[in-house]
């Protein structure tokens, strides 16, 4: 299992950050050996948990 954290939660698809694709978070998210989800820890954080599949 990976856990992630200190990402503000998306709020747009697809994620950006400072106005830029957020390629860091999207890594993760679209992984193909991974099931991931963002996970919203409070109003204004998020984390990103996965699992590695096959």
């Amino acid at each position: 299992m990976i856990v992630l954290d200190d990402f503000a939660p998306m709020t747009s698809s697809p994620p950006v950050y400072e106005g830029q694709p957020d390629e860091a978070r999207m890594y993760w998210l679209d992984h193909p050996r991974l099931r991931a989800a963002e996970v919203k820890v409070t109003p204004a954080a998020a984390s990103v948990v996965a699992t590695f599949v096959g």
